[in-house]
């Protein structure tokens, strides 16, 4: 069941198939097409002459360094590596098809499922706070999900969807810092929508080499988001934050260690939570610079560790 899981996955992927509903497909004209070939087997080589099938290749191998081929040989591959990238498989394939029932879940679906990611995030507030905060935004965040949702975006989508939470949970909450935008100024009723190439890079002082972009907020003195950039093989000492820091890596693969653990390697589409105050370390790996979104609830600031 598996083995014919992973295959409707991959053809849907390519395009050359369709899911109507729950154990439900049809197949659309691509996939006649390649029916009226009648190619003598459709196999990873064959489905990699579709541009969406590559796209996926290149973002499962993004997420996880562990993930190959479905043809790589695998006499070389310890009992724990395969075990490893059989579990990553099934987790792939789960967050595929999650996403998949998103894109086709009605307007009313999909805000009630905002409104219970802000309260089981747990900002404050009862569904109600919530719900009221998603419906006054709808016109614009909410629909501008939905857009980038019906896109192959890999996890920047993944970022706004978790930005535009962030910001309904300010919202039904009623504790915007002082540094925020607050519910009740008119600039906050217009949404930010900058493409890549309209993000304005601004030099980190106290960690030279690292670039960042602010998305709202002032983490001089409270909540905050913002884009962050390691140059290849990057590491900033040791360190705490006084609030707790959560990371959405965008690209490259950063390493992190906190007290008493060992080195996690986290790429693309990877989320940390780190407590506040908790001593940890971040290395951004030596083959590309790294980007991240971080979002705090509070002042951002780093303070060295000593030593020990």
């Amino acid at each position: 069941m598996n083995r014919v899981g992973w295959a409707a996955t991959y053809l849907r992927k390519a395009g050359l198939l369709e899911a109507t509903r729950r154990g439900y497909f049809k197949i659309p004209r691509r996939g006649l097409d390649v029916v009226t070939q009648n190619p003598p087997s459709i196999n990873v080589r064959f489905l990699k002459q579709f541009p969406e099938f590559v796209e996926f290749q290149a973002t499962r191998s993004d997420g996880n360094s562990n993930l190959r081929d479905e043809e790589e040989t695998v006499e070389s591959r310890t009992p724990e590596e395969s075990l490893e990238i059989e579990y990553q498989k099934i987790r792939s394939n789960l967050a595929s098809q999650l996403l998949d029932r998103i894109k086709q879940s009605s307007p009313a679906f999909f805000e009630k499922l905002v409104v219970e990611l802000i309260v089981k995030m747990g900002y404050g507030g009862s569904r109600s706070d919530a719900g009221r905060a998603v419906t006054k935004e709808k016109e614009s965040l909410m629909h501008t999900i939905r857009f980038r949702l019906g896109r192959t975006v890999g996890c920047a989508m993944l970022v706004l969807f978790v930005l535009a939470t962030t910001a309904f949970a300010q919202k039904a909450s009623g504790k915007a810092s002082a540094g925020s935008e607050h519910v009740g100024q008119k600039r906050a009723e217009i949404p930010k929508l900058w493409a890549a190439e309209e993000m304005k890079w601004q030099d980190d002082t106290a960690l030279p080499g690292v670039k960042y972009v602010l998305l709202w907020g002032n983490p001089r003195t409270g909540e905050h988001a913002m884009l962050r950039k390691f140059p290849a093989g990057y590491a900033p000492p040791p360190h705490t934050h006084p609030k707790t820091e959560r990371v959405i890596v965008l690209s490259g693969t950063i390493v992190v260690r906190h007290s008493g653990s060992a080195g996690k390697k986290l790429g693309p589409g990877s989320y940390s939570e780190i407590p506040a105050n908790m001593e940890h370390s971040v290395k951004c790996g030596e083959e590309s610079e790294c980007v991240f979104a971080l979002v705090s609830p509070g002042r951002f600031a780093i303070k060295p560790v000593a030593a020990k």
